[in-house]
């Protein structure tokens, strides 16, 4: 997705353009092989920034839309990367902004135990701004749900109540919603849900909500739950071809043959080369029934 949907983009070229030399490397193979080695990449896509020496400035792991990466990446041309923020605070350690910043990249990188430390640091610190205090415990929490391996819900629970209240619990609930779903704890799933329904704003939250909606549906489980979610994820992801199918089956399972149909036909004019056939077929399948319980509705497109 990134070099169909970011490096495209014409501000995030330009930006390249300007400040980087950028080079692509297919890490299947063998010199692409030994240099993922050398640098430790153990996730893809992996956007790694060295200087001229080839030391490590930075790196990005996993897919960013132009609307995130650009700001990442001129946090990095402005003195933000790994390698400036580890200098500020050997330099400087009550420099909590750059302690919290520097954790969140070891957080990136799996290194949890580190992050963790930089993190308690800024808690403790005294003196700490309440907001850099709330910042590194809602990470903090994250934290230490990566390093169980999704196993230990608790420091994410506890976040989630103290922030239910108002938006500040997103990254929590998000992770909170797959795991509930997946230890099938109906009545902490419900909870979170309906924060996410009434507080879910960008693409983040349309995906976890699409995946936990895609589950429910193709599983034939609570529908009515599964219908909310995918209609909150097309809300916030209207051009999301697979969002858009999940929608579609929804509506399926709900006995909402009409929309299931018209929101499938959207999703197979959006939908890329590499899924359209599937969702040619599903759409095969709503048209059928639609012509079942009462004939189709014609829809432009």
């Amino acid at each position: 997705m990134l070099v169909r949907e970011t490096y495209p983009d014409v501000d995030v070229a330009a930006l390249l353009e300007k400040h980087f030399i950028a080079v692509k490397v297919n890490a299947g193979k063998d010199a692409g092989r030994a240099l993922a080695g050398r640098y430790e990449v153990r996730a893809y896509p992996t956007l790694l920034i060295t200087d001229p020496k080839g030391e490590e400035v930075d790196r990005l792991i996993g897919f960013r839309p132009p609307a995130k990466i650009i700001p990442e990446l001129k946090g990095i041309i402005g003195g933000s990367s790994f390698a400036a923020l580890k200098k500020r605070v050997a330099a400087d350690g009550s420099d909590l902004e750059a302690v919290l910043e520097l954790a969140a990249k070891h957080q990136e990188r799996g290194a949890y135990e580190k992050a963790e430390e930089l993190y308690r640091k800024v808690i403790d610190a005294a003196g700490a701004p309440a907001e850099l205090r709330r910042q590194a415990e809602g990470r903090l929490s994250l934290a230490v749900y990566l390093k169980s391996r999704g196993r230990d819900a608790s420091a994410l629970e506890a976040y989630f109540e103290k922030s239910k209240d108002g938006p500040d619990g997103l990254e929590q609930a998000r992770i909170l919603l797959g795991h509930h779903h997946r230890a099938k704890d109906d009545g902490k799933l419900a909870r979170v849900a309906e924060y996410l329904l009434r507080h879910g704003r960008d693409r983040a939250d349309a995906g976890s909500l699409n995946a936990v909606a895609w589950d429910l549906a193709t599983k034939d489980e609570k529908p009515k739950l599964s219908l909310e979610l995918a209609r909150k994820a097309a809300e916030l992801a209207p051009e999301d071809a697979a969002i858009l199918d999940t929608l579609a089956v929804a509506c399926s399972k709900n006995g909402l043959h009409k929309e299931a149909l018209e929101t499938q036909r959207k999703a197979v004019r959006l939908a890329p080369e590499q899924i359209r056939k599937e969702l040619e077929g599903r759409l095969e399948e709503f048209e059928k029934a639609a012509e079942e319980h009462g004939g189709k509705r014609t829809v432009r497109l």
